[in-house]
């Protein structure tokens, strides 16, 4: 069963093109995996704005939950990428909002190349702790 994924994300100490490409590749490699489909960033980023909301705003489940039933997604993913002297990291939550789960996904890495390249293994992460 495919299911929708919205996706956003927040960028804090990263420039906001690379905190862009991390998000981007990380929505690509969702909608790769075949078990969702994933909402065009840029549409739910305007959609936050409409409605004054931020990402962040998103981890608390009542509104995470009215966002996705008005933009009809069964999960929301929420990231921050990050970066503090020389080490990147990313903490990202995949929230259910048709049956209330959480899943998280945590990586420190020593390069915002380095975070790039455990994009795959975070979606195969959240993926797999969604559907148990």
């Amino acid at each position: 069963m495919r299911t929708t994924a919205e996706t956003m994300h927040e960028a804090a100490g990263v420039a906001q093109h690379d905190a862009d490409a991390f998000a981007d590749q990380l929505a690509e490699e969702l909608a790769a995996s075949g078990t969702v489909s994933v909402a065009d960033r840029r549409a739910v980023g305007a959609l936050l704005a409409r409605q004054g909301l931020t990402a962040s705003d998103l981890i608390d489940a009542e509104r995470a939950a009215s966002f996705a039933a008005e933009a009809g997604a069964d999960f929301l993913v929420v990231g921050n990428v990050f970066a503090l002297g020389d080490m990147a990291g990313v903490f990202v939550t995949m929230l259910g909002v048709k049956s209330p789960t959480a899943t998280i996904a945590v990586r420190q890495t020593e390069s915002l190349d380095a975070l790039m390249a455990e994009v795959t293994g975070l979606c195969a992460e959240l993926l797999g702790n969604a559907t148990e």
